[in-house]
C-alpha cells in the first residue's frame, strides 16, 4: 500500500488525509480491538494455531485492498489487515520468552528483530520489483484481470504465498507450558492479578508503554509516506524507492545489529538491569536530529542518507526493546502485558499519517508541503517520547527487582508442604 499509494489515490480521488487515514488509521483499528483478545486466545487454544489464522486473515484483507472501489472499501480492507498483524507481537514474544532464557533471550529477540527488519527491507525491495513486473505483463494477464488496473492486481498477487506462510507457521516448536502446581501436587501460590501489576508499577509502566507509543507515531508518520514523498517531489519509481529503501532497510539492520551487541558487552556492566531503557531513549534521541533534517532534504539521495542513519539508531534501540518489555512482566501475565503494548503501539501508529496529511492538506500551493509536515509531526512525536522512556528509568530497575521477588516467592521451597 505504501508503495502503490499514489495510484492508488489518483484512482479512488481520495485527499492525502484520506490516504493517511487508509494507510494509519485503518489498520490500526482492528489491530488495537483486536490485540488483546487474539493474545487471549492464543494462551488457550495454542499460539501456532492463532497465528496461522492470523495470516489467513491478513491475506484475504490483502485482496480486499484490491478490489475496493471507494475510500471506504478500502478502509474497511486496510482495517482487516491490521486484524490479521494484531497478533503477530503478542504471540512471537511470548514464544520467545518461553522458549529461552537468560542470555540466550537476548540472543534470541535480537535474531526475531533482525530477521523480521531483513525481511521488511527485502519485501520493500520484491514489492518494487513486483510492482514493475506487474505493470510490464499487465496486457499478458488472463481474461478479466487484463482489464484491472495495476495496482489492483499488485495486491491479488501479494497475497499468493499467503499458503506457504501457514504451513511455516506450524513448523514452529510448541513451547513448553509452565504448570500451576508444585512438584507435589499442591496448586502453586497465585502470582498478581494483571490489575494488580498495572497499579503497583504504573509509575514505570505508564511512561514505557506510551514511550513507545509515541516512537511508533512518529516513526508511522514517516514510513506511511516516505515513498509518496519520493515520488511525488522527488520523481522517483516505484521500483526505484523499493530497490532504495529496501537496501537501506537491510544495511541498517546490519550496522544497527553490531553497534548494539558491542554496546552490550561495553555498557551492561555498568548500567546493569537499566542498559535497555538507556539504549531505548538514546537512540530515539539521535533519531530525533534525522527527523528534523529530514524537513530540509533537496533530493532523494539526501532522503535516502537520512533514512540511513535513522535507521541505524532504531535497530540499536530495538533489539533491546523486547527484552525490555518481557522483564517488565511475569511469566503468567506475560502475553497479556505484552498485548496491552501492542494495542498502545498501534492506536499511537494509527494518529501519524492522518495528522501529516491533514497538515500537508493545510500548506495546499506548497510544493514540499508533504514532507515538511512528515519532518514537524516525527520530530515532535521522538523528542516525546525520548522524554517519557527517560523518566521511565528512574524506576524500571526497581521494577524488574519487584517482579523477580514476586516470581522467586512463587516457586516452592525445599521442603515446603
Amino acid at each position: 500500500l505504501i508503495l502503490l499509494a499514489q495510484p492508488v489515490k489518483e484512482s479512488l480521488g481520495l485527499t492525502d488525509l484520506q490516504l493517511g487515514l487508509v494507510q494509519g488509521t485503518g489498520i490500526a483499528i482492528f489491530a488495537a480491538l483486536a490485540t488483546f483478545p487474539i493474545g487471549w486466545l492464543a494462551d488457550r487454544i495454542g499460539r501456532r494455531v492463532v497465528l496461522a489464522g492470523s495470516v489467513l486473515v491478513w491475506s484475504l484483507a490483502v485482496v480486499g485492498c484490491g478490489l475496493a472501489q471507494n475510500f471506504e472499501q478500502l478502509f474497511i480492507a486496510s482495517a482487516m489487515v491490521g486484524a490479521g498483524e494484531a497478533g503477530l507481537a503478542p504471540i512471537t514474544y511470548t514464544l520467545i520468552a518461553e522458549l529461552f532464557r537468560g542470555p540466550r533471550r537476548q540472543l534470541a529477540n535480537s535474531v526475531f528483530v533482525v530477521a523480521a527488519a531483513t525481511g521488511g527491507g527485502l519485501g520493500m525491495m520484491i514489492a518494487g520489483q513486483l510492482v514493475g513486473v506487474v505493470e510490464s505483463t499487465h496486457a499478458s494477464f488472463p481474461g478479466s484481470l487484463a482489464a484491472l488496473e495495476s495496482w489492483r492486481l499488485t495486491f491479488f498477487v501479494a497475497a499468493l504465498p499467503a499458503p506457504a506462510m501457514m504451513l511455516l507457521v506450524a513448523t514452529i516448536r510448541a513451547a513448553q507450558r509452565v504448570l500451576a502446581s508444585t512438584p507435589s501436587g499442591v496448586p502453586a501460590q497465585a502470582g498478581p492479578t494483571l490489575g494488580q501489576h498495572l497499579r503497583r508499577h504504573r509509575a514505570t509502566l505508564i511512561p514505557f508503554y506510551a514511550g513507545v507509543g509515541m516512537v511508533l507515531f512518529s516513526f508511522a508518520a514517516i514510513g506511511a509516506w516516505l515513498a509518496v514523498v519520493l515520488m511525488r517531489q522527488f520523481g522517483q519509481t516505484a521500483t526505484q524507492v523499493g530497490g532504495a529503501l529496501g537496501a537501506i532497510s537491510i544495511a541498517s539492520v546490519a550496522v544497527g545489529f553490531v553497534i548494539s551487541a558491542f554496546g552490550l558487552r561495553y555498557f551492561a556492566p555498568r548500567l546493569g538491569s537499566r542498559l535497555q531503557i538507556r539504549t531505548m531513549w538514546t537512540g530515539v534521541l539521535a533519531c530525533v536530529c534525522t527527523s528534523f533534517a529530514l524537513g530540509f532534504a533537496d533530493s532523494a539521495m539526501h532522503v535516502y542518507a537520512l533514512q540511513t542513519f535513522q535507521g541505524i539508531c532504531l535497530t540499536a534501540a530495538n533489539m533491546l526493546y523486547p527484552t525490555a518489555l518481557q522483564d517488565l512482566a511475569p511469566a503468567h501475565l506475560r502475553a497479556r502485558v505484552i498485548a496491552i503494548q501492542s494495542t498502545v503501539n498501534v492506536a499511537f501508529a494509527a494518529m501519524g499519517p492522518p495528522v501529516v496529511g491533514l497538515l500537508s492538506d493545510s500548506m495546499q500551493g506548497r510544493p514540499d508541503a508533504l514532507l515538511t509536515s512528515m519532518s514537524i509531526v516525527a520530530t515532535t512525536g521522538l523528542l516525546t517520547a525520548a522524554a517519557l522512556l527517560w523518566w521511565c528509568e528512574r524506576g524500571y530497575g526497581r521494577t524488574i527487582e519487584d517482579i523477580a521477588r514476586e516470581e522467586a516467592a512463587l516457586v516452592p521451597q525445599p521442603g515446603a508442604a
